[in-house]
């Protein structure tokens, strides 16, 4: 659903018994789009069939979202998603479908509904592949915090390529027909390779121009990440930025300008337990008329150990990067817990193996 939520969620492998039901999921939490003056409330279910020999592949979700604060609402989102495998031959393109529609009501009871849909042609080779499609939506389509928020009709080319000496190359144009207020947008990135996982962080060169929310040719960002070092027992990763305009940042701040970020990682015990401790700090501009320079200061505790997995999140972001209703820094706080679900529902799994 393309949608960052911080709550609950629980997986059930459906595709264990004899007659294979595919792979479903329900969560439910805070969007991560909230603000201090709104907080979207959201909670779903996605259910996908997935055959490993079957060239088909379907996907059904649907998803709640209510809105309390400044404005006060609810909206429902329902999406279908298919895929078709024509074959590996040569100049033999993938197909894809999706279409989705939303339903709800805004502040004093206005109206809101819309209705998208995307198809696509994808083809991946040894050394890349490419991914072209075509998008429509209606002008009352706007779900909430999401990207697939668009009005009007458009194109979009992904395209990558996996260079032989360690390098790899991916692009993404976005072009809006003229009916609209939004514009042209591409993004690119250069980035290193590993061919090991867990050996740190390649370096990556990513640029924007343009944004899909406007149509001003202004908005750029430029960023430059530079490759894992390591000092001591320590990962350090370092990235440098510029952002102008109505473009996304790492920080997910309203960042204006340059933007300085570091991280550290390490590996520990604490009370027997293993542990990872992750610090980190960014420095950068703002949107703020009243402030040029804003900075946050964070760190994270990681127990792979507890469930799967357990994250405390600790972050400070001084004023500048927080809502100006709050006068001045903001602490946010959070706690990540992931359980398998089929070792929680261990007696309905063994009903649906017997199934």
């Amino acid at each position: 659903m393309r949608r960052l939520v911080h709550g609950r969620r629980e997986s059930l492998d459906l595709a264990a018994g004899r007659v294979p039901l595919g792979h479903a999921q329900a969560f439910f939490g805070v969007d991560d789009s909230s603000s201090a003056t709104r907080r979207y409330l959201t909670s779903g279910l996605e259910w996908r069939a997935s055959a490993p020999a079957s060239p088909f592949d379907l996907g059904l979700g649907g998803m709640h979202v209510v809105s309390r604060g400044s404005a006060v609402g609810g909206q429902t989102l329902l999406q279908a998603t298919s895929n078709f495998d024509l074959g590996g031959g040569a100049f033999v393109p993938d197909l894809s479908f999706m279409t989705a529609e939303v339903d709800g009501s805004g502040p004093a009871g206005a109206g809101l509904s819309g209705r998208a849909s995307r198809y696509g042609l994808s083809e991946d080779y040894a050394g890349g592949g490419y991914k072209l499609d075509y998008f429509s939506a209606s002008p009352g389509f706007d779900t909430w915090g999401s990207p697939l928020a668009s009005s009007g009709q458009g194109v979009e080319l992904q395209s990558y390529y996996d260079g032989r000496s360690g390098w790899r190359v991916h692009n993404t144009l976005r072009v809006h027909d003229r009916t609209t207020e939004r514009g042209l947008v591409d993004r690119f990135t250069i980035s290193g390779r590993y061919a090991q996982s867990g050996t740190g962080r390649p370096w990556a060169l990513s640029a924007q121009f343009g944004s899909q929310r406007s149509a001003d040719r202004r908005p750029i960002s430029l960023r430059l990440a530079s490759r894992t070092q390591y000092w001591r027992d320590w990962h350090v990763d370092t990235a440098m930025g510029w952002y102008q305009g109505d473009v996304t940042n790492p920080q997910n701040r309203p960042v204006e300008g340059g933007l300085w970020s570091l991280s550290f990682d390490r590996r520990l015990a604490i009370a027997g337990m293993a542990a990872r401790l992750r610090p980190r700090f960014a420095l950068g501009g703002t949107r703020d008329s009243e402030t040029d320079y804003a900075g946050l200061a964070g760190i994270g505790l990681v127990f792979p150990g507890i469930a799967d997995q357990f994250v405390i999140n600790m972050d400070y972001a001084s004023a500048g990067w927080v809502p100006v209703t709050h006068g001045g820094g903001d602490m946010r706080v959070s706690l990540n817990f992931a359980k398998n679900a089929g070792q929680i529902l261990s007696p309905l799994r063994s009903l649906i193996d017997r199934f």
